[in-house]
C-alpha cells in the first residue's frame, strides 16, 4: 500500500486509486502528483495499491499543467519493464512530452539541464533526482513493482503547502488538511482518512 510520510513526520497508508495532488504551493507555482494503482499481486488486487508514476511541474502563474505556459518545466517519470524508468519532458510552451529516457540512462556523474529550470541526475540504475531552479527537489526510485518518492524544499515553502504530504510548518496535527479545508484529527481511522482526506486530492480532471 502507499504509505505516506508528511513532511512533518505524520505516517499513514491511503489506498486510492487513480491520480492523487501529493504537494502544491499555495501559489500554485509547484505541483507534484501520483499514480496509484492496483498491485496485481493475487488477492490483494482489490484493496492495495502502490504509486506507479509521477509528474511535476514548475509554473510561473498556475498548475494546470495543460496551460502550456512558456516558461514551465513539467517531468513525468513512471515505472517500466524490469524495475526501470521512463522519464518525459514537457517544455519550451511543447504540446507533446518528449521521452528522454534514453538522454537519463546515459548519466552516471553527470547531469541534464532543460531550460535552466531544472537539473535532472541519476545517482544509480534505478533511482532519477530533479532539482528545480526554486531549490525545490524530487527523487523517484524504483523499488520491485513500485515507485518511491521523497520531496524536498527551501524553508520558504513551510506553511505554503497543501496536499498529501500535508502542511509542513513543523505542526503533524494539521497534516491531514482536505482540499476544502478541513483538518482530521491526527488520530483519525484509516477509514476518515481515505474518504475525507486523501480521496479529495484526487485530480478528477
Amino acid at each position: 500500500d502507499p504509505h505516506i510520510r508528511t513532511m512533518d513526520g505524520k505516517a499513514y497508508t491511503f489506498n486510492g486509486q487513480g491520480e492523487y495532488i501529493l504537494m502544491k504551493t499555495s501559489d500554485e507555482s509547484f505541483v507534484l502528483e501520483g499514480r496509484a494503482e492496483p498491485t496485481g499481486e493475487g488477492n490483494l488486487t482489490a484493496t492495495a495499491t502502490v504509486f506507479t508514476a509521477f509528474a511535476m511541474a514548475q509554473f510561473a502563474a498556475s498548475n494546470d499543467f495543460t496551460a502550456r505556459d512558456p516558461n514551465s518545466t513539467v517531468l513525468h517519470v513512471q515505472l517500466a519493464a524490469n524495475n526501470t524508468l521512463q522519464v518525459f519532458a514537457l517544455h519550451t510552451g511543447g504540446m507533446d512530452y518528449v521521452n528522454i529516457t534514453s538522454n537519463c540512462t546515459e548519466l552516471s556523474n553527470t547531469s541534464i539541464l532543460l531550460l535552466d529550470e531544472v537539473t535532472i541526475s541519476r545517482p544509480n540504475n534505478v533511482t532519477i533526482e530533479a532539482l528545480f531552479s526554486s531549490d525545490i527537489s524530487v527523487r523517484v526510485e524504483a523499488k520491485k513493482g513500485l515507485l518511491t518518492v521523497v520531496f524536498a524544499g527551501p524553508v520558504e515553502l513551510m506553511g505554503e503547502t497543501r496536499g498529501l504530504l500535508g502542511v509542513w510548518d513543523d505542526n503533524p496535527d494539521n497534516d491531514l488538511t482536505a482540499r476544502n479545508g478541513t483538518v482530521l484529527s491526527s488520530d483519525a481511522s484509516d477509514r476518515t482518512i481515505h474518504f475525507e482526506f486523501g480521496l479529495s486530492w484526487q485530480v478528477t480532471s
